[in-house]
């Protein structure tokens, strides 16, 4: 018996084009619908001679980027299919074309985004019931741009007394305050004192009783404006009882709108029938803030505590509050 067999030679490849990439040169050829196409070999030389040309690779894409090919020197590149049998007898697709220089320039740092940090350690514990209490506040100017507020707050819940009857538990809650303020100039404040002098100010036309005035320091106190007495003094409704001192640059916030709140139960206990249920959720929430200029934006973290019935007994204290903002800038 005669066998007739017929070799299969390797499938033929279309269209190379190379062209100039940051990091060297890409190769990029149309894909072929052969069943037998197994893989692509590339071939680079230096002079236009595929007899002396060297392997670069064998890639199963259509696609092969030279990293770092040499810049201004002209690189000749051949392809061919090696077909599932290992031939290589199909055509030889050949082009060529030289790297240039491509001009980079570094990003800047905080280009792109920028990262504030704040945390807080101090120890606070709640023991009052049914009332919102503030227990972090962070402050920072809009821009215009986004930002990405990513908040966190540990809290321990301590059981002195479980009810008889319905349930005790604990709650956290974030708010995101928006408020257009008055800045200009600097002011002098002392210590005992409700006058606060300006420099280089006018707040007869910008300040009215009731807005709200403090330094721009991350532990000052806020105060209530009570009387505008001239462009250059107001009157606080209380003494001021921070550090003497001039030239300090100042908030009056003149309006506020809430432009987020969320909130969330994060401890819980509950009697039902015999048995007890409790659930306990970790208070972390990520969430955009779309800031304007011009405008200051707290970020206001408060806790809270309830029961159903005098016959529970519990207390929440703090154990750390973190706050990552994030600038969005491009």
């Amino acid at each position: 018996m005669q066998l007739n067999i017929t070799p299969t030679p390797a499938p033929t490849l279309s269209n190379l084009v190379i062209t100039s990439t940051i990091k060297g040169l890409q190769l990029k050829w149309d894909v072929t619908d052969d069943p037998t196409h197994a893989s692509t070999e590339i071939w680079h030389s230096d002079t236009n001679d595929f007899g002396i040309a060297t392997k670069l690779a064998e890639v199963w894409d259509n696609t092969y980027i030279h990293v770092d090919a040499p810049i201004g020197i002209t690189r000749y590149y051949w392809i061919r299919s090696r077909n599932i049998y290992g031939r290589t007898d199909g055509n030889v697709l050949s082009g060529s074309a030289t790297p240039a220089a491509v001009q980079t320039t570094d990003v800047a740092p905080n280009a792109i985004t920028s990262v504030s940090i704040f945390q807080n350690s101090a120890p606070a514990t709640l023991v009052t019931y049914d009332v919102w209490s503030n227990v972090f506040l962070a402050t920072f100017p809009g821009t215009g741009n986004v930002f990405v507020v990513d908040i966190q707050h540990l809290t321990n819940l301590a059981i002195s007394a479980i009810g008889t009857t319905g349930a005790a538990y604990a709650q956290g809650r974030i708010s995101v305050v928006e408020s257009p303020y008055v800045n200009t100039g600097t002011v002098t404040v002392t210590n005992g004192s409700p006058i606060i002098t300006g420099a280089g100010t006018n707040w007869l036309s910008e300040v009215s009783p009731g807005d709200v005035f403090f330094l721009a320091s991350a532990s000052s106190s806020r105060y209530t404006v009570q009387s505008v007495d001239s462009d250059e003094q107001i009157t606080l409704s209380a003494n001021y009882a921070g550090i003497t001192g001039s030239s300090k640059t100042y908030y009056i916030l003149t309006a506020s709108s809430l432009a987020i709140q969320i909130s969330e139960t994060t401890d819980q206990l509950e009697i039902i029938g015999a048995h007890a249920i409790s659930h306990k959720f970790p208070f972390a929430y990520r969430t955009p803030v779309q800031t304007q200029a011009g405008r200051l934006y707290d970020i206001v973290l408060d806790w809270a505590i309830h029961r159903d019935d005098a016959s529970w007994s519990i207390s929440l204290s703090s154990v750390l509050k973190t706050l990552i903002l994030t600038e969005l800038k491009r």
